[in-house]
């Protein structure tokens, strides 16, 4: 079939997100982050809407991300971000790398799988075919959060996004339980206390894309 139903879920998603200014900021918080480290990943993320822009006329959008190996395919719906909040319900499946790479070649054969993303495409949002909108490189470094007041088990992801126009240096703190206000409050503290300049995140990666395009 091309996906792994058994991994399909939707959920609603909170993260934190602040941008940080410039490269020197980005190795500077790397830089002391270091003793936290856990892992690294580079990301391929690939967008997709309909031959309508059904998906963007309704604030959402069709992702496949290739990251260790594993590629999947998410509708990000809803999806705000507001004072360095991010807030959205996602639907995701992983993939084949078979039906990714067909993907490529034929955008619409996506809408043929057997998948619950491919249903909502064509039942929810009334698509028939679709088309790649663009692309862009991330490499995601993690860190352990320990001393987080605000919440326990937290995670800091370092973020440095290459887009066909330029580059662009994040901090995102995922799965957020408690009131975003208190992440980011305490994350953009922290950062002050370190010499780092930043700024809450107001769009999304998809929507520096767009804008850039």
């Amino acid at each position: 079939s091309g996906s792994k139903a058994a991994l399909a879920k939707s959920h609603l998603v909170q993260d934190a997100k602040l941008v940080l200014k410039d490269r020197e900021a980005f190795n500077l918080l790397s830089s002391r982050l270091r003793p936290s480290f856990q892992s690294q990943e580079h990301q391929e993320n690939y967008f997709f809407d309909g031959s309508n822009n059904e998906l963007h006329s309704q604030g959402a959008h069709l992702r496949v991300r290739i990251a260790g190996g594993i590629c999947t395919a998410v509708v990000k719906e809803h999806q705000g971000i507001s004072d360095g909040s991010s807030i959205y319900w996602g639907r995701q499946v992983e993939l084949t790398h078979t039906v990714f790479d067909e993907m490529l070649r034929s955008p619409s054969t996506f809408l043929d799988i057997n998948s619950p993303v491919a249903q909502a495409l064509k039942t929810k949002f009334n698509i028939s075919n679709l088309h790649l909108i663009g692309s862009f490189t991330n490499t995601r470094s993690v860190f352990d959060w320990s001393s987080a007041r605000s919440q326990k088990g937290l995670y800091i992801h370092l973020d440095h996004t290459v887009f066909p126009f330029g580059d662009r240096f994040e901090v995102e703190v995922p799965n957020i339980e408690v009131p975003l206000s208190d992440v980011i409050g305490e994350l953009s503290e922290a950062l002050n206390n370190l010499g780092i300049e930043s700024y809450a995140g107001t769009d999304s990666k998809f929507n520096v894309l767009c804008s850039g395009l």
